[in-house]
């Protein structure tokens, strides 16, 4: 009997798949997805708790200064909206801690975490993507990117670290 002649290959499963707990959270009607081993604690504050150090913002919680960050700011998708309560996802990394406010909390979930697409493998703001129940395709946060955002945006730069406040010029291409 001769050997049976190879057909075409069956279905691969990619090398690098992760199913990873995930926060769901909603920003200008978008979702996005933050690594739950990241977060600390999720509350609701009142805007009046949020205060100004140094012009920057954070908040004082069990007698501990954290600093606060616009996720919107942070990602660039317009100015956040103005709301009496807010919902503020708490991020560490190492003894840092971050909070970010997000528009909503969604859920949390388990998802199947796929890595990123060629044309996207330089953005080192998402780590991964996965899919909704709606079937659309959701971002994952890298967290150690949010915290260097945060502290590079004019936003929280003074509440990680109020000591370095140093003034860079400004260049305008006319």
């Amino acid at each position: 009997c001769p050997p049976a002649a190879p057909g075409p290959p069956g279905p691969r499963l990619p090398l690098t798949l992760a199913v990873m707990r995930i926060l769901l959270i909603s920003l200008n009607k978008m979702d996005f997805a933050i690594p739950l081993t990241a977060i600390r604690e999720i509350i609701k504050v009142p805007r009046s708790e949020i205060i100004d150090i140094v012009n920057k913002q954070a908040i004082s919680l069990r007698n501990q200064i954290i600093p606060v960050a616009h996720l919107r700011t942070l990602l660039n998708l317009g100015e956040a909206e103005d709301k009496n309560e807010l919902h503020l996802v708490l991020i560490s990394m190492g003894n840092e801690t971050l909070g970010l406010i997000v528009d909503a909390i969604i859920s949390e979930e388990d998802m199947e975490i796929k890595p990123l697409p060629a044309n996207m493998k330089k953005n080192e703001i998402v780590s991964g993507v996965t899919l909704s129940g709606k079937n659309e395709v959701v971002l994952v946060l890298h967290v150690p990117k949010l915290f260097a955002l945060a502290k590079e945006s004019k936003e929280g730069r003074a509440a990680f670290e109020a000591s370095e406040l140093e003034s860079k010029p400004v260049r305008v291409l006319l």
